[in-house]
């Protein structure tokens, strides 16, 4: 294993590519403008800034900064990242990579893109200026996405996208200024736990597709929504949802649990059970200060049990 100092005049692709470089070495790069997509072919290879100006801006005409094509144990650490047409940083099939302390702006798609990969560490990134932040598409499973940043997205900050995006766990993430939803999760048992959704145009947490999924500890507010269910047998614990235009809780699904979550100030009831909503249980949640009421069920054989209503209390979890 070596440790190989790159400037912006290598060709890092052709770089990996070669017999220059073997698995575990490490690319030191320096400051610098660095015009190129890398196609990273090779597995454990390391990416590392060596200081804080490696920027690779794509002017607008490059598909993305980096590919990684298959590979496993990868890291790209460190590095500003602009101006792509397609994708900051893609991984597309492979596992167990780690994408760490990456700046990525002014994307016109995807921030970072991970489609049919397994056990990715995606970890205090920051992304801005982008349609989607992070993207998990195409069976991508057991991905840990951790205290990253997204703002303004033009469409979703997080997501995943289908049903078979299973396993996924969004821990400790903040969003905010979403055109679509700030985090969007389909697949069977995703993780969502103590994240932030500020200002989505429609729903702060959108728990879709895929049942099991478990959302604890977020907070969501100043969106259309604060979260909405349509999938069964979530379960939704000690969230803050708060001073939404509409509903704080909407819930289209069946055999969900909502318990001891603080619900309150928003403007289309607190908790609205959709008549799609049945079989639901609804337990000991404080769900205060909203109108036109503080819990709405419109389902069948749901049942509410031990939740505090009205406007009387001071609020915290």
């Amino acid at each position: 294993m070596a440790i190989i100092n790159v400037s912006p005049s290598t060709n890092i692709t052709a770089l990996i590519a070669s017999a220059a470089v073997s698995e575990g070495d490490v690319l030191l790069l320096a400051d610098g403008v660095y015009n190129q997509t890398v196609v990273i072919s090779k597995n454990y290879i390391r990416i590392v800034a060596a200081g804080n100006r490696a920027i690779f801006d794509g002017t607008n005409t490059l598909v993305a900064a980096f590919i990684l094509a298959g590979v496993t144990g990868v890291e790209i650490n460190g590095l500003i990242i602009r101006r792509y047409i397609v994708f900051g940083i893609a991984i597309i099939g492979g596992s167990a990579n780690r994408i760490l302390c990456n700046s990525i702006s002014q994307i016109e798609l995807f921030g970072i893109f991970v489609a049919g990969s397994s056990a990715n560490l995606i970890w205090r990134n920051k992304i801005r200026n982008v349609d989607d932040g992070v993207l998990l598409i195409a069976a991508s499973t057991s991905n840990w996405v951790i205290e990253n940043t997204v703002k303004d997205s033009n469409f979703d900050g997080f997501e995943s996208f289908l049903s078979v995006d299973a396993n996924n766990a969004f821990i400790s993430n903040f969003a905010c200024d979403c055109g679509d939803n700030c985090f969007e999760i389909r697949g069977a048992n995703n993780l969502v736990y103590r994240n932030t959704a500020v200002n989505a145009t429609f729903a702060d947490f959108l728990i879709a597709s895929g049942n099991n999924i478990v959302a604890i500890e977020n907070k969501g507010s100043n969106a259309q929504d604060g979260a909405v269910v349509t999938s069964n047998n979530a379960f939704l614990g000690r969230n803050d949802l708060h001073d939404n235009s509409q509903s704080g809780l909407e819930i289209s699904g069946d055999f969900n649990i909502i318990q001891s979550n603080l619900i309150t100030f928003n403007k289309d009831s607190g908790i609205l059970l959709n008549s799609t909503a049945n079989d639901n249980f609804i337990f000991f949640n404080r769900v205060e200060c909203n109108t036109p009421a503080d819990i709405t069920n419109r389902g069948i054989d749901n049942n509410l049990l031990q939740n505090i209503t009205g406007c009387r209390h001071k609020f915290g979890l």
